[in-house]
């Protein structure tokens, strides 16, 4: 029995499709077919019923597809435990970002990762500053960008850079907005961030800090809204 036939059964048995597992595999239809059909002789059952909407899982396909991946996951744990012992690091960080990718130069993190630690797997996951540090603490990240003050004692934080937020108004209230008092400026409608984001904290201070309170809050989660409003 052959490692890349479990890999090709798992394939074909998650996509239901052997044209699609050919292309995620980056193997010829024939081969994965070929593949299959070698399996089911190997170990004497038939695991897939064939139809021309796809592949499904025989009962015998369904009660051996958690032992294939559990012999592909004790292979890879296999592997991994041989390449720490060579000084290599190995497994996968899942990492949150916010913001734009481009200003927390995201690109420049995984090349440089790749190039130090190619058997690394990075996994990013995009998540509001507030879910980055609870996700952080609770392990379904490893590490993560975050907006805001330095968290609690039970973290660690490195300040990458700072980054100057501007208050935007339209050009027809400028002439009465731009020298009025904050009481004045509290009184227009505010578009902002949805709870426990960072940008919706950070406005909230704004006005603490100055003893005033918005009239109006209208609640938009996507950057082209906020902007074109």
């Amino acid at each position: 029995m052959e490692l890349n036939h479990l890999q090709s059964f798992i394939a074909v048995a998650k996509l239901g499709h052997l044209t699609r597992a050919a292309e995620t595999l980056h193997l010829s239809q024939p081969a994965l077919s070929g593949q299959i059909k070698a399996l089911e002789e190997n170990l004497g059952v038939t695991l897939f019923e064939r139809s021309s909407s796809g592949m499904s899982l025989t009962t015998s396909g369904r009660r051996l597809l958690e032992d294939a991946q559990r012999v592909i996951e004790a292979v890879q744990q296999l592997t991994h435990a041989a390449q720490r012992l060579r000084g290599q690091t190995t497994g996968t960080i899942k990492i949150g970002t916010v913001l734009d990718p481009s200003i927390l130069q995201v690109g420049e993190l995984l090349a440089l990762a790749f190039e130090r630690h190619p058997q690394l797997e990075l996994e990013l996951h995009q998540v509001l500053s507030s879910e980055a540090l609870v996700g952080v603490r609770n392990g379904t990240l490893d590490a993560s960008f975050y907006f805001g003050h330095r968290p609690e004692a039970d973290l660690d934080a490195v300040a990458l850079r700072e980054i100057i937020y501007r208050v935007a108004i339209p050009i027809a209230w400028a002439d009465e907005l731009m020298s009025a008092p904050w009481e004045v400026v509290a009184e227009r409608p505010w578009i902002i961030t949805p709870e426990h984001s960072s940008h919706r904290a950070l406005v909230m201070e704004l006005f603490h800090d100055r003893s005033a309170l918005p009239a109006r809050l209208i609640e938009a989660d996507n950057e082209p809204v906020i902007i074109n409003s």
